[in-house]
């Protein structure tokens, strides 16, 4: 094809555009994603969280443990269904002593975790998932699909880049709010079977949104890889060579949207998987 032809669809194409939306965002993805630690992700959340509001919170799971253990006592010595053992007793105590050390030392075990899902989510991710659609010769295909969906290509690259942004940023906002609900919900340990349904509770949720990141750093990886190579047939010599260029248009968008909706979809994965509903 002519050179002034080519250049002319090249220059400023809605690809190009929708390109650089999706790569802008997939920067943004890998900083955020690049924080280790609650407290590298943003320092000034983590000291309010960690400084003000856990200190707090550790003050009034505190009373309520003894008050948990309490009613967890009198349930116990009120059953008329069951007889009264000292293995009970004992049991209770023991839960008493589990859900002290759990509030007390709960900054450094939460760190522990987010340390190895850190540890894991770098085996796996380095950088963001860039495209690149514009193929090595503008034909009739990849004009066609210009006019046809490029401003389609544009809304999708924009949807799919800020769904990824939101599941990435919210999980980092559950994990402060999960942190700073930690005392209350372990206090719960001390009362017994008829209480600790509620750490049981956090505790999967803490689970969850932890190893998400590295459920979405597997996703954008293979995914990638998957994505790589979907097309159609090379048509060598033959006329549908002039149609070709549309083969790696519908292959990014078919890419960003499978990409998006798997992210948005991984702490659903994780509870289905690892029964943490």
């Amino acid at each position: 094809m002519p050179s002034w032809f080519s250049d002319f669809f090249k220059v400023a194409s809605m690809y190009n555009i929708g390109q650089q939306i999706w790569n802008g965002y997939m920067g943004i993805v890998s900083s955020l994603m690049g924080a280790d630690t609650l407290e590298s992700f943003n320092p000034v959340a983590w000291l309010f969280v960690s400084r003000a509001v856990y200190p707090w919170m550790v003050s009034a799971a505190l009373v309520l443990m003894n008050m948990f253990f309490m009613i967890g006592f009198v349930r116990q010595s009120t059953n008329l269904r069951e007889n009264i053992t000292i293995e009970s007793w004992i049991e209770l105590i023991i839960k008493v002593i589990i859900a002290n050390a759990l509030i007390v030392n709960g900054i450094s075990l939460m760190q522990s975790f987010f340390s190895v899902a850190a540890e894991m989510k770098n085996l796996f991710f380095k950088d963001g998932t860039s495209i690149n659609v514009m193929p090595n010769d503008v034909d009739a295909g990849m004009v066609f699909s210009q006019i046809s969906f490029g401003v389609l290509y544009i809304i999708i690259c924009t949807i799919s880049g800020l769904i990824v942004l939101v599941e990435v940023f919210s999980r980092f906002l559950n994990l402060y709010m999960l942190v700073c609900a930690a005392p209350i919900a372990l206090s719960t340990i001390a009362g017994g079977r008829e209480f600790e349904g509620t750490a049981k509770s956090w505790f999967k949720s803490f689970l969850t949104n932890v190893f998400q990141i590295v459920v979405i750093a597997l996703i954008l990886k293979i995914g990638g890889f998957m994505i790589t190579g979907w097309g159609f047939a090379d048509s060598t010599n033959s006329p549908l060579d002039w149609f070709d260029g549309a083969n790696s248009v519908l292959a990014s968008m078919a890419q960003i949207t499978i990409i998006a909706t798997a992210v948005k979809g991984s702490d659903a994965f994780l509870k289905r998987v690892f029964d943490l509903k």
